[in-house]
């Protein structure tokens, strides 16, 4: 109860109390806090209106967040009106799990806000990790060749706890339905398609689920795909999971996008007999 009142609290965009604060990234960073209320806190924070102090902590938040966190996380540096210190930001968000699932135009965006002298030390930093499809494709065949078997029930329970999966698929009456629903993915795709849509998501996209750029008219941009639309205004999901509202007048583009909302490197979570699990479980829906 106290978590849910803290997050609330700091998506309230007012100065954030440093007992809040301290009280959600106490939870963020402890091993005993469960992924999914973990991804919450994250989100709040992002949310948050966060002091220079306030955010040079959140610095080393970023360092260990994972591939759903990391973008929630992020948005508190894009909306801040005074910077944290920029090699000590930059460094500790290449250091992160998440870095994969960081678009680079969100980090590109930020750091044309930092002195030329900032951004001459950085970009060399980040641009190693900025991995290319030679690479990917390379991971997807290394991990094919000892993917076999696996154990549907142990994949079950990852699909549902470490794995968070279920944070966004849903699987008969569990889940949530901010991605495809997966109940009967078993008849329609093979372990080999399932593979390179955990490994190497922006590959291919589900009918319903691809993924665009908008710009506004005042400069904003926003990606996800449309979960729906009304007469004066799209719906974005994103990638932490958010619903975003933009009025159809405010838009001035909107172009396709190559980086799914699913993030990559979710399977660098598991060890590869965990994988082979989740992967026997998702094969056997059918």
């Amino acid at each position: 109860m106290r978590l849910s009142a803290a997050a609330a609290v700091a998506e309230d965009k007012t100065p954030l109390d440093e007992q809040v604060f301290d009280l959600l990234v106490s939870h963020c960073v402890s091993p005993e806090t469960d992924p999914l209320t973990r991804l919450s806190l994250v989100r709040s924070l992002g949310n948050a209106h966060l002091n220079t102090q306030q955010l040079d902590r959140l610095i080393n938040v970023a360092a260990a967040a994972e591939p759903l966190e990391l973008p929630s996380l992020f948005r508190a540096f894009e909306e801040a009106a005074a910077l944290p210190d920029g090699m000590k930001l930059f460094k500790s968000i290449s250091a992160s799990p998440g870095i994969e699932n960081l678009a680079e135009w969100r980090i590109e965006t930020l750091l044309k806000r930092y002195p030329k002298s900032v951004q001459g030390q950085v970009r060399p930093m980040l641009l190693p990790l900025r991995r290319d499809s030679q690479v990917s494709v390379a991971r997807l065949q290394d991990l094919e060749r000892g993917l076999r078997g696996g154990d549907p029930e142990r994949g079950r329970e990852l699909f549902f706890n470490k794995a968070t999966c279920h944070a966004c698929h849903r699987v008969g009456d569990k889940g949530n339905k901010i991605g495809p629903d997966l109940t009967n993915i078993g008849k329609i795709r093979s372990r080999q398609d399932l593979l390179e849509a955990v490994v190497f998501p922006s590959a291919s996209f589900a009918r319903g689920y691809e993924p665009v750029i908008v710009i506004t008219r005042a400069g904003l941009t926003f990606s996800g795909y449309c979960g729906r639309e009304t007469f004066d205004a799209i719906h974005l999901v994103t990638a932490d999971r958010s619903d975003v509202s933009i009025a159809r007048a405010d838009i001035e583009e909107i172009v396709p996008s190559q980086v799914s909302v699913m993030p990559q490197g979710l399977d660098r979570n598991l060890s590869e007999a965990e994988l082979r699990d989740v992967l026997a479980f998702l094969e056997s829906n059918r």
